[in-house]
């Protein structure tokens, strides 16, 4: 069955216990049929009980979770698929990868790469990604280098939102430093029509304690076109999750608590207590 985890992501497992440890994913409706697509996972057979969570697995809903179809993302297997996003203009999948890329997938073809960019160091990897037309956004972890060969780096939020033009990635990401409070961005909304001088603008979040969010202009890097909003967080809580559900900013936090206001004028219009 499926379950909803209250630190960001969807737990799946089916009744043969071949998915589990679902990271990032997201529903499709077909023809009648229910689809999702999920990563980040580890996935074994009863003879095979290695672990792929550099695979991205497309799964049909009504027939036990079974496997409809399979990518596998190129580059080793110790990398891990963090988020993704569908690119509905031209059927492609976007993928954010744990050694700092971003990846465009083909929708319509089993294991096609369309394009790899570049965009956080490998030793910190991307946390969110998003899609709107032409652009595709995604925020990650940069690292400071260690004081001996055998420690590891530090990773921590990159103080950059990456924006790409897909119909030019040739030359590489945008990079946008959020202003937001706190810093640290790391959920990406584009908002949808209906909002007038607001729609097709990108609203980033930040992910530290007490972060707020920032709405800009996504090929802008002019703070004083930008537009703050702090959601009302007590001490020490941060955003864990955010999402746009029909007209409405909707945050989940680390307390347990759901808020929510509506968009445009970022008036709170209800919450639950945890």
């Amino acid at each position: 069955g499926l379950r909803v985890h209250t630190r960001g992501g969807m737990v799946m497992s089916d009744k043969q216990d071949l998915l589990s440890g679902m990271l990032c994913g997201e529903l499709i409706g077909t023809s009648g049929s229910m689809f999702a697509n999920v990563a980040g996972m580890s996935f074994s057979s009863k003879a095979d009980s290695s672990r792929r969570p550099h695979q991205l697995h497309c799964v049909d809903l009504q027939r036990d979770l079974k496997i409809v179809s399979s990518q596998t993302i190129v580059g080793g297997d110790d990398l891990c698929i963090t988020d993704m996003a569908s690119d509905q203009m031209r059927s492609n999948l976007v993928v954010g990868v744990s050694d700092g890329t971003v990846r465009v997938l083909d929708g319509g073809r089993r294991n096609a790469e369309v394009a790899k960019l570049k965009g956080f160091p490998r030793s910190g990897g991307v946390s969110k990604v998003a899609v709107a037309e032409n652009l595709i956004c995604a925020t990650g972890h940069t690292s400071l280098g260690s004081s001996s060969p055998s420690s590891l780096p530090c990773p921590f939020p990159s103080s950059h939102v990456m924006i790409y033009d897909i119909r030019c990635l040739g030359r590489g990401g945008i990079p946008h430093i959020f202003a937001g409070s706190r810093g640290g961005p790391r959920f990406l909304n584009f908002l949808p029509d209906g909002f007038g001088i607001h729609s097709g603008k990108l609203l980033v979040g930040s992910g530290q304690t007490f972060g707020g969010f920032e709405l800009i202009s996504p090929l802008s890097n002019a703070v004083n076109g930008s537009i703050f909003f702090q959601p009302e967080l007590s001490a020490g809580e941060a955003m864990t999750t955010v999402a746009i559900y029909e007209g409405d900013l909707v945050i989940g936090t680390s307390c347990g608590r759901v808020l929510e206001y509506a968009l445009g004028s970022f008036e709170n219009v209800g919450y639950s207590q945890r």
